[in-house]
């Protein structure tokens, strides 16, 4: 509302809501597909047709939402996810400036200066920019998630779903969204540490260390590896320190896999710095693009300053850049991170075993509680459309093997050559599955 007053008018046709905080858009995908979703309140699916099966659950997260179409959320397609907000939020904010330009100079005529009588347009247009900029940092930030650094299967649209006889394929779907679950990180439903998420502290696979973290690479064989931590572990980024505390969806509070004392140190310099830089740049190139008008743009006066370079990796500008301009030395820095063979190969035996040969009884008892873990508590109809155990441990079996082949080769690489360290590629993470 326009009129600093809160809540509904009940004098106008449409209903008014409040806006909140705008860094709270961000959270948006993993609960909408679209800005008009979320101001639809998800009462239509705007991702499928009115004909599709299973459109009742279009927002169930595990069904549609985070299972079968949640791979707009890894890789290359969160990076297009990104470019796609990003470039509305664009093109949305060079019209605020133009209109702001444009009323402060009196039209197109010289006329007098109309911001005083039409600065709300500009105001809801710089809003909306905003948002669709801050729906986009969602991906950006997601790609810097090293449990999201990985190519998911699927086109992320009902159009790519696989079908079968009747319809879609719901069970293969899903299949795969559970699969994604594990190597993402299945912390929070299983209670194990995970490599993708938060270091490992169990001594089972750390031995007489006290932790072992993820690595992760830019493409280029030439760079070296970065250590790297995932979801819920932003605040463990910030402390640059792991402590064994774990999360679990079960529990009120964080608990403790292990206790670590003095806690590990994660040295993840190079991750915290890289997502600060392509967020700050991504959002910088937006409001710079505002009217700008003694020092500051738009009509909230926003300042830009200066970057802080003892906080990002280098390059920063203060009006920004566009991490989404494919060749750019900004999506280069922030699109081009990628699970190394090895972190790739620890996110699945963590779960299923230590050895290199599949243990399939395990295998098969841990699908057993991912397919409960799917369908429990559970929506209308998911039950239903639950796969079987055997059809994924089927699944989960043929990408171990694939997977560790990549290791494999990586050490022979290394042991044929014997100099200098062992080094892994990324060609796992970027083939994906």
């Amino acid at each position: 509302r326009n009129d600093g007053q809160a809540g509904d008018n009940a004098d106008t046709v449409l209903e008014e809501r409040d806006l909140g905080d705008l860094v709270r858009f961000a959270g948006l995908p993993d609960f909408n597909y679209t800005i008009y979703d979320w101001v639809n309140k998800s009462q239509v699916c705007p991702t499928l047709p009115p004909e599709a099966q299973y459109y009742d659950l279009c927002h169930e997260y595990l069904v549609w939402k985070g299972a079968a179409l949640n791979s707009t959320h890894f890789g290359p397609l969160a990076t297009k996810s990104y470019a796609r907000f990003h470039r509305i939020a664009s093109d949305i904010a060079g019209d605020a400036g133009y209109m702001g330009t444009t009323l402060k100079q009196g039209g197109n005529t010289g006329l007098v200066d109309g911001m005083p009588f039409h600065e709300s347009f500009v105001k809801e247009a710089e809003l909306a920019a905003l948002i669709y900029e801050m729906v986009g940092q969602h991906f950006l930030q997601d790609r810097w998630s090293i449990g999201h650094m990985f190519n998911r299967w699927g086109g992320g649209g009902y159009e790519d779903a696989p079908k079968q006889a009747g319809g879609v394929h719901m069970s293969a779907l899903l299949a795969m969204g559970m699969f994604t679950g594990i190597v993402h990180g299945s912390e929070a439903v299983f209670g194990f540490p995970e490599p993708a998420s938060a270091p490992l502290s169990d001594q089972r696979f750390v031995g007489d260390d006290t932790a072992l973290i993820s690595t992760w690479k830019y493409a280029d064989a030439s760079n070296p590896p970065e250590n790297g931590i995932g979801d819920y572990r932003y605040g463990d980024m910030l402390d640059n320190e792991f402590d064994g505390t774990r999360v679990c969806l079960h529990s009120a509070d964080p608990i403790k896999s292990a206790i670590i004392e003095p806690p590990f140190k994660l040295d993840v310099d190079t991750q915290l710095k890289g997502l600060r830089q392509c967020g700050s740049e991504s959002i910088r190139d937006v409001i710079s693009s505002f009217w700008e008008h003694d020092g500051v743009f738009g009509v909230h006066d926003i300042t830009l300053g200066e970057p802080d370079a003892g906080l990002m990796l280098g390059g920063a500008d203060r009006l920004g850049s566009d991490p989404s301009a494919e060749g750019s030395d900004s999506y280069n820095l922030c699109q081009d991170m990628w699970l190394d063979n090895l972190t790739f190969y620890r996110s699945f035996v963590t779960v299923f075993g230590t050895e290199n040969l599949l243990p399939w009884a395990n295998v098969y008892y841990a699908a057993k509680g991912i397919k409960k873990a799917a369908t429990d508590p559970s929506p209308d109809g998911a039950p239903s459309l639950a796969p079987t155990a055997i059809r994924v441990t089927v699944q989960i079996a043929l990408m171990h093997r694939a997977v560790y082949r990549y290791v494999r080769n990586d050490d022979d690489q290394y042991n044929n050559t014997s100099s200098g360290e062992k080094k892994y590629g990324t060609e796992a993470a970027r083939k994906g599955f």
